[in-house]
């Protein structure tokens, strides 16, 4: 189990407490146990869905072709290179 020692604080009109205080109390916990589940488990969907990628397999395929291939030249790119100044370690 994990220890909890960080403590938040939530404002919130009346109505939004007894709804969620009655909710709570239809799925048999506490107020704070299902403001937590609820908020982790909608944490993890949008950590999730920012983290993965998916594709159908012919953009993959192409998504694929296109990280193998080699990258296009870039005259700007490659001037600012040069114009690039380098860094020095200050100890």
């Amino acid at each position: 189990m994990k220890t909890k020692d960080r403590r938040r604080e939530l404002r919130l009109s009346q109505e939004d407490e007894q709804l969620i205080s009655e909710a709570a109390a239809l799925a048999g916990t506490t107020f704070t146990g299902f403001v937590l589940e609820d908020a982790v488990a909608r944490a993890r969907e949008v950590v999730d869905a920012h983290r993965t990628i998916t594709l159908p397999v012919d953009s993959f395929s192409r998504f694929l072709e296109a990280l193998d291939a080699p990258p296009e030249r870039n005259p700007a790119l490659v001037e600012l290179a040069k114009r690039a100044k380098r860094f020095r370690r200050v100890s």
